[in-house]
């Protein structure tokens, strides 16, 4: 799961934000026929079992609308009356909404049909969105920049490298050739990218947002919400299956209520940052999360007690959930310029996948360091995602405060008009 299924969306982001600013009708149909051929050739590929299918009973599996920049330049283009805090969490209860679906008709499809179909059902979805992919605005007017093809591949195979290392270093070993290869092979890549970034026209790397120092704090934010996220998501299945024994569509059914929150945490969070500011909705959130963490340490038992544990911990998990997803997204489009909103948004995407990675890194390697102890291997992980959920809600304190004024309309524009 950290290495196929989120090695490639970190990398796809990061460069994929930038052209989604400028061509907004071609990017998501691009990205959409690679996704549709992509799950169309694992659903049809030899094997019994593939890492892929673990994603049915997670919500870390599904695109969520909440980690797609395209809906970014969306937002972009709506009536000035609608806010920017307002709209990110409309969009990012969208995409909670789809996560509550995800967990429930994962498992349906696994057990009738086994996990081929989580692949196969992507297909219909992915055709529709192509279809309404068309009724997209067209590009923009004015001026167009070739965006920096080879800072855009360097970029994207130096994130690759610098995940695949840490997904893959528990089994190859952290001294391994190939390990240390891949690491210091994607941090020189990814440094040649920045050089590269610096005086490109149209670079890979948007530099001058991460001169502002609220931007590059919310990114830290992702990363390490991204870290507490994903190891959450995937060891609440491996608890409901491994530890109590559930079917994969009862786990499935398990962890939808904390998907429900979410959509509740996010709707209400872009509420809160039209008055409050993205900050104090980050922090409040990164707490809930952490909070929920602790009641699972200290009170998870070897016997199912869905109704006095799962259940309340679940949506208190959701709610922070939601919360800091539209919070970072949030604080990351305020704090860029209109023409820079799908960039923006991009990045910010990119750093929570990188942390997911890294999460579900760390996960792996806790649960082999701890094999054979009991609970172990599973309440270590809470005490990972605990820790990095607070880590998050630190960072946070570096975004810079938001007067309410500072929320305002966003204002229909183009590239040549707000680069003027």
């Amino acid at each position: 799961m950290g290495d196929h299924g989120l090695r490639r969306p970190a990398r796809r982001h990061a460069v994929g934000g930038r052209p989604v600013g400028r061509y907004p009708r071609r990017a998501p149909a691009v990205h959409r026929w690679r996704h549709v051929v992509h799950r169309l050739l694992v659903a049809v590929r030899p094997g019994s079992e593939s890492r892929d299918a673990d994603r049915g009973t997670c919500p870390a599996g599904r695109r969520c609308g909440r980690d797609d920049p395209r809906l970014a330049r969306l937002a972009a283009h709506e009536p000035a009356h609608v806010r920017a805090g307002k709209a990110i969490g409309l969009w990012s209860g969208a995409g909670g909404l789809a996560a509550a679906v995800g967990p429930t008709l994962g498992g349906v499809l696994v057990d009738a049909w086994g996990w081929r179909a989580l692949f196969l059902i992507n297909i219909p979805v992915g055709l529709a969105i192509l279809i309404g992919a068309r009724r997209l605005a067209g590009r923009p007017a004015g001026r167009r920049l070739t965006p920096d093809v080879l800072g855009s591949v360097l970029l994207a195979a130096g994130v690759g490298a610098i995940v695949l290392g840490a997904t893959e270093g528990q089994s190859w070993g952290w001294s391994d050739a190939r390990t240390l290869v891949s690491l210091a092979g994607g941090v020189v890549a990814v440094a040649l990218a920045v050089t590269r970034s610096r005086h490109h026209p149209a670079p890979a790397i948007e530099m001058s947002l991460w001169r502002n120092r609220s931007f590059a704090a919310t990114n830290l934010a992702s990363l390490l919400y991204g870290a507490s996220l994903y190891a959450l998501l995937l060891i609440g299945v491996l608890v409901l299956t491994q530890v109590w024994h559930y079917s994969v569509l009862r786990a499935g059914l398990a962890v939808t209520p904390g998907a429900f929150t979410a959509v509740v945490g996010a709707v209400v969070g872009g509420r809160l940052i039209e008055k409050r500011g993205p900050r104090p909705v980050l922090i409040v959130g990164a707490l809930l999360m952490a909070a929920a963490c602790v009641a699972t340490v200290a009170w998870l038992p070897v016997t199912p007690n869905f109704l006095g544990l799962w259940l309340p911990v679940g949506l208190v998990i959701g709610l922070g959930m939601g919360a800091v997803a539209v919070a970072t997204n949030s604080a990351a489009a305020l704090n860029a310029p209109p023409v820079r909103f799908a960039g923006a948004i991009g990045l910010n995407t990119t750093a929570r996948q990188v942390g997911g990675a890294l999460g579900i890194a760390a996960l792996a390697v806790i649960q082999t360091s701890r094999a054979g102890h009991g609970l172990s291997p599973f309440t270590w992980v809470y005490v990972w995602a605990g820790v990095t959920a607070v880590g998050s809600a630190l960072a946070a304190l570096a975004i810079a405060k938001s007067d309410t004024s500072a929320v305002v309309p966003l204002q229909p524009t183009t590239v040549e008009g707000a680069a003027r």
